[in-house]
């Protein structure tokens, strides 16, 4: 095939594409859906709850659309005032989301119930997590054969020293703050003494707080509930015997019991499906949010090869900067979400946060993570808000390099090398640092941790030494940040829209336009490969691992039944600078 063939061929298929997108696009206009009377919206809760829509324009066509936190909050507060719908049926299959998110979509449940209508639990199997945003239902149905998980809390914290032995990796790695502990998944075998007292306390507060809304949400005593997750494994008819479920229905016949209610035939309405009946408010003020989703990274914004969101810092400053130069918006909502990452992309967004604070109140509002990096970026705005379930805190700071030595010598490589510099070496993976390199690293780390816990001083209106004690690394609940003042309020976002509106001056019963930045990728963007410093895997020390070995090794923190990693790292190749 010649080469003008080709070119044909391209632009043709191009061309076909936007055919096809502008007949959808029609078509999304000239017939949009449309709301029976008496409709019962099914609210659909299986998988990962996202914080932004990171479908690419081509996926958006192509994948079934998923709403994202925001959108779920929209949903059930419109239906909530919305004549024509009767009843809601929220269905659980597997919650992906975070406990803070848990909390956040219950308490929007919660808010529907109290309209009057009537708001049914349905779910065929559950774990811990699906059954805690089913109690918002005033009854929890389940098939007969149905399986109830309710079995607590697991912090599973997976060591990879001895694997590196294995390998010869030597991880060089260093850390201030007593409780900061992400990198000892590559330097020990367990937990140490502070990982554990800290990561017990964490779980002390997701599990106090589950058994606490569990029973009274069941009207059940404390023990009960503590006994009946102790038992964990659950036919369906147990979780009736012990008052964790009301009745015992297939889905059909619960659908026909819905039918009869509302008129003699069922009318569902998806969550997808009302969201596009709802329009946007005209005239109403308008309140930016600017999302944090991710991984906190310099550069833009981007999704890595295994699906990994990161924020990048780039993108972040110009979304402030637009909201701040943008007369028509009344105030800002910074939406954290994130685990932490680079130290330097976080300063720089902490820095965009305080401009715009100059200019328009800048409220926080966390999700499941705003720890480490994501507290940075939030340190310093006018009020922040965590779920009681949010983990957040862990000031802190880490930094390192993976030495390969051992790996090379097994496999056989070997290299020489000659410099000019007495630090030229530093970075090498070749061998670990010398102690001049170490202490040089540490005095850079102690520099950083000093103006991190200052910063937060400054923003929280404590003295250093108050920040500091509840520092060193140390990660906390969203509940226990507020009892020591990282935090200002228990609550959702709906709670930081409150308290954005308060401080601009709108009245509390107006509607007000929310303008969500950064917007969605455009066809070309997405298509452009984009990148920062090389950070978009989750985890700090993969990110300072050498490219052979990124993706062979897992992510860091706990994992299965509590949280992601918290870390805000110091790239060592940002030594010596101001």
């Amino acid at each position: 095939m010649s080469r003008r063939s080709r070119w044909f061929l391209v632009l043709l298929g191009f061309f076909a594409l936007f055919v096809l997108v502008g007949g959808l696009l029609v078509l999304s206009v000239a017939g949009g859906p449309t709301i029976p009377h008496r409709s019962v919206l099914w609210v659909s809760l299986g998988g990962e709850i996202p914080e932004t829509d990171q479908r690419s324009p081509i996926e958006r066509l192509l994948l079934r659309r998923v709403p994202t936190v925001l959108e779920h909050l929209e949903v059930l507060e419109a239906a909530a005032a919305d004549r024509r719908i009767a009843a809601a049926v929220v269905e659980m299959k597997g919650f992906g989301g975070g406990w803070a998110k848990a909390d956040e979509i219950r308490e929007a449940l919660v808010a529907f119930r109290k309209s009057g209508k009537p708001l049914v639990a349905f779910m065929e199997s559950g774990e811990t997590k699906d059954y805690l945003v089913a109690t918002a239902g005033e009854r929890i149905v389940m098939p007969p054969s149905g399986v109830l998980l309710v079995n607590g809390l697991l912090a599973d914290v997976p060591f990879y020293k001895g694997t590196l032995d294995k390998l010869g990796v030597e991880a060089d790695l260093e850390h201030i703050g007593a409780y900061k502990s992400a990198s000892e998944v590559y330097t020990r075998d367990s937990m140490s003494d502070a990982g554990r007292e800290a990561m017990s306390l964490v779980l002390d507060g997701l599990y106090g707080r589950l058994v606490s809304v569990v029973a009274g949400a069941r009207s059940l005593p404390r023990d009960r509930v503590t006994q009946a997750f102790d038992e964990g494994f659950l036919t369906a008819g147990r979780g009736k015997e012990l008052r964790l479920v009301d009745d015992l229905l297939y889905r059909d016949q619960l659908e026909d019991e819905l039918a009869e209610k509302t008129g003699g035939e069922l009318r569902t309405v998806t969550e997808s499906t009302y969201l596009a009946t709802l329009g946007r408010k005209t005239g109403a003020p308008r309140l930016a949010v600017v999302h944090i989703d991710g991984v906190i990274a310099s550069g833009r914004s981007a999704t890595d090869a295994l699906g990994g969101a990161s924020t990048g810092s780039e993108t972040v400053a110009r979304a402030l900067r637009s909201a701040r130069e943008d007369d028509g918006i009344r105030a800002l909502i910074l939406r954290v979400d994130s685990p932490g990452g680079s130290g330097l992309a976080s300063d720089v967004i902490w820095r965009e946060v305080e401009l715009t604070r100059k200019a328009k109140p800048v409220v926080v509002s966390m999700s499941d993570l705003a720890a480490s990096g994501g507290y940075y970026v939030a340190m310093g705005a006018d009020a922040i808000v965590a779920g009681e379930n949010t983990l957040t805190g862990s000031i802190g700071v880490i930094s390192g390099k993976f030495s390969l030595r051992g790996l090379y010598d097994w496999i056989g490589l070997k290299r020489d090398q000659i410099k000019r510099g007495e630090n030229a070496d530093i970075f090498t993976d070749y061998r670990p640092f010398t102690e001049g390199q170490r202490a040089l690293l540490m005095r850079q780390m102690e520099s950083f941790y000093a103006d991190f816990v200052h910063k937060a001083a400054s923003g929280r209106k404590k003295s250093v030494a108050e920040i500091d004690a509840v520092g060193q690394g140390r990660v906390w609940t969203g509940g226990q940040a507020r009892e020591r003042g990282l935090v200002d309020e228990i609550g959702g976002f709906a709670r930081a829209l409150e308290i954005a509106k308060s401080k601009a001056g709108i009245p509390a019963g107006r509607s007000v336009t929310l303008v969500e930045l950064p917007g969605a990728r455009g066809l070309f963007e997405s298509l452009r490969s984009e990148g920062g410093d090389g950070t978009l895997g989750r985890g700090v020390l993969r990110a300072l691992l050498p490219a052979p070995l990124r993706k062979a090794v897992s992510d860091l923190g706990v994992v299965d039944r509590v949280a992601g990693e918290s870390y805000l790292y110091l790239d060592p190749r940002l030594l010596g600078s101001p």
